[in-house]
């Protein structure tokens, strides 16, 4: 009797923590909310089993690992829900920070480079800038020197190879939060949807700054990344009710 009250009790115990947990554990927890379209789980690096270096750009550098092949499979997902919608510019975001945005802006923008699509990728992050160090390439100046009329877009492009180029955050001091809420910001992404086949925006997590929701005003779409046992259903449903208003 003891052994199988004490068994109860443990089962009971684990049963209600992970009914009183709050983060996001599995798919099916994004899957039960309303207005979520799951398009594909990426695995940790970590959890690998071919024994991935490093997540940035693994569609390119490693195409035989989980991780590049999950990448594609979302990227699959990912590029027929923009045929469908007939978009172009896709914002990439997350909740919390450390989630995976920019490793996936590098990873689809291979990956639809690979199918020979032209790409171009935009660093809207300028809190914490950092894809070009993602991308492998040294990007001076970009987006807030545009916006801020002190560069043309044609000057501050960075070739990445592959049919792919990327548009940095740019100098610091022109890094101003608010010309992400401008028109200008609106002509830059348009001429460059004239002139690529796809734009991967990269923006800041969303429970750090309004920027990411901002910028979901000035694209055709956005994707959501969430990062398992990190972020917790209340902030991803909240974020959701906003990006769909």
């Amino acid at each position: 009797g003891a052994m199988v009250l004490t068994l109860g009790l443990t089962v009971g115990f684990v049963f209600l923590r992970e009914l009183l947990d709050p983060r996001v554990k599995y798919p099916s927890d994004l899957g039960s909310m309303a207005g979520v379209r799951l398009l594909g789980v990426i695995p940790d690096l970590k959890d690998d089993p071919t024994g991935a270096r490093t997540a940035e750009l693994v569609v390119r550098n490693e195409p035989d690992s989980v991780i590049a092949e999950s990448c594609r499979q979302v990227a699959a997902q990912v590029g027929k829900a923009l045929r469908t919608a007939q978009a172009k510019s896709l914002l990439v975001m997350s909740g919390m920070p450390e989630s995976g945005a920019t490793t996936l802006v590098t990873n689809l923008a291979a990956s639809a480079a690979a199918a020979g699509r032209r790409v171009a990728v935009v660093d809207a992050n300028f809190r914490r800038v950092g894809l070009d160090d993602a991308m492998g390439v040294d990007a001076v100046l970009g987006l807030g020197d545009v916006l801020a009329g002190d560069a043309e877009l044609d000057d501050v492009l960075v070739p990445c190879g592959d049919g792919v180029d990327l548009l940095g955050a740019g100098s610091e001091m022109n890094r101003v939060f608010e010309r992400l809420d401008t028109d200008a910001l609106g002509t830059t992404l348009e001429r460059l949807k004239a002139r690529y086949d796809l734009v991967l925006v990269d923006a800041p997590p969303g429970v750090v700054a309004g920027d990411a929701l901002v910028l979901a005003t000035r694209t055709d779409a956005t994707l959501l990344v969430v990062r398992a046992d990190a972020e917790e259903r209340g902030l991803v449903g909240r974020l959701v009710g906003q990006l769909k208003h």
